[in-house]
């Protein structure tokens, strides 16, 4: 990067968990039962506790068998699972916060873009009451207004409340304004 170029704003991005965190947990636990029974079984041959070893005892019970007829779905159930690990590895994180519109890399999260929406619709005459709800494409914005018709209240929130989101989010999200009772505007 040179002196000149621009920051990369979104390096820094804050990102859901990724999707092989259930999976990186299921395979510690494996490890630490398996690291358990190998302890046993370490005990049991310096003969700390009396009990029989369970991974000799599981050794021999899979000697005496035939698995021939198994081998086959076995290892295409193997390969399956190796092919899910990979593509849960590989799983792009999903984006859980919105950039500021600021020259320093400033995140928010959702639900502070939809308070600031809310409190700019409670600010319109003729809006009773108003929430939000907001994610990375819109704004909700579901208000209650008394003795104004639903055009015009729809069109006095969409003035007051998209400048607001505008100035606070960088890429701002498109807002629809819903009056309670009523269809999205």
């Amino acid at each position: 990067m040179t002196k000149d170029a621009p920051p990369d704003r979104d390096r820094w991005r804050p990102l859901a968990a990724p999707a092989a965190r259930p999976v990186a947990y299921l395979a510690a636990l494996t490890l630490l039962i398996i690291a358990g029974i190998a302890v046993h079984d370490l005990l049991c041959r310096w003969d700390i506790i009396d009990r029989p070893q369970l991974i000799a005892g599981a050794a021999d019970w899979l000697a005496t068998r035939d698995w021939s007829m198994l081998l086959l779905p076995a290892s295409i159930i193997a390969v399956l699972f190796g092919l899910l690990f990979v593509a849960v590895s590989v799983k792009p994180r999903r984006p859980t916060h919105l950039r500021a519109n600021s020259p320093a890399p400033i995140w928010l999260r959702q639900v502070d873009v939809a308070r600031v929406a809310s409190l700019g619709a409670r600010r319109c005459p003729g809006v009773l009451s108003a929430t939000s709800a907001a994610n990375h494409r819109t704004v909700l914005v579901t208000v209650e207004g008394g003795g104004t018709a639903a055009e015009e209240l729809t069109a006095r929130i969409h003035s007051a409340v998209e400048p607001i989101v505008d100035a606070t989010v960088a890429n701002a999200p498109q807002v629809k304004v819903r009056i309670a009772g009523g269809a999205r505007r």
